[in-house]
């Protein structure tokens, strides 16, 4: 099938013509027929001078806009072509540190297996840790939490939101929320390669969590800013572990997530935990 495709730069002079490539968004014809992959750290984006966590930063931007067209219902959106100017009003806006090239095409059997190809022909660096396994996680877990099915849930989860604690700030996956946090949501693939970088980053977020459940903390998202309790529940969604260094590195970095009261969520679990919460929100609103 035919697809159009844009290229996702990192820009960090726009007088300089240094940039480097860090996504790549595909769209085909049909409603739904889209994908993308982005880089998921600092160290994935080459050396060029600025702060390149300015980049996430707009990515995670960009992120949320494709987040928020894929849980509407294709009724509400109209044709399909509303998606490509999801992309091209993303073009003109900039971002200031992050631009995206003109469209082109590529012709391949689905959108996530173009979105893969040009990302490892145009994008990936030897240092990469796979960072698409994480991406496709959270959009199973978002799929899930904002689908029309789970009416109550979409209402209430919040994409991408910010998590403050002490001294430290965590960008969370998603969290649901009333008058309160009913939940807290990340995600970590232990497919990746399981080095230094992964081991750091878990054990960073489990420091925090434990930091969580001593003092508590903020949930920011936009203008709406919400106490968090220490006692809310905490969970994340993993994928099974599949060669024995990365078995090691899990068991490593899991073994007090029981003492924080930390659930895990599998992928295959994701559609039986929506429901759970969807009946929790049930019952609030009765």
């Amino acid at each position: 099938m035919l697809y159009n495709y844009w290229i996702v730069r990192y820009v960090p002079d726009s007088l300089r013509p240094d940039t480097a490539g860090i996504g790549v968004i595909v769209v085909g014809k049909e409603h739904g027929d889209h994908a993308y992959r982005f880089v998921n750290s600092v160290s994935e984006i080459p050396q060029l001078g600025g702060n390149p966590q300015y980049a996430l930063q707009a990515l995670d931007a960009l992120e949320d806009e494709i987040a928020l067209f894929a849980s509407e219902d294709a009724l509400s959106l109209g044709t399909h072509r509303d998606f490509r100017q999801v992309v091209e009003r993303a073009r003109r806006q900039n971002y200031g540190v992050m631009r995206i090239d003109a469209p082109g095409q590529i012709v391949d059997e689905s959108a996530q297996v173009a979105a893969d190809a040009l990302y490892q022909r145009l994008i990936h660096r030897e240092s990469s840790t796979r960072p698409h396994l994480v991406s496709r996680l959270r959009e199973q877990a978002r799929s899930y939490y904002t689908s029309s099915t789970y009416a109550r849930l979409k209402e209430h989860t919040l994409i991408r939101p910010t998590l403050s604690v002490h001294n430290a700030v965590e960008r969370l996956d998603l969290a649901v929320a009333t008058d309160e946090i009913l939940e807290i949501n990340s995600t970590f693939s232990f497919q990746s390669r399981a080095d230094s970088n992964l081991e750091n980053r878990v054990q960073a977020w489990t420091f925090s969590m434990s930091k969580l459940r001593k003092t508590g903390g903020h949930l920011s998202k936009g203008a709406t800013t919400l106490d968090v309790s220490p006692h809310v529940p905490i969970t994340v969604l993993v994928d099974e572990p599949r060669t024995d260094k990365q078995r090691q590195m899990y068991n490593r970095v899991t073994a007090d997530w029981v003492d924080y009261n930390i659930e895990i969520v599998k992928p295959d679990w994701l559609e039986a935990h929506a429901g759970q919460l969807e009946q929790q929100l049930a019952f609030i609103a009765v």
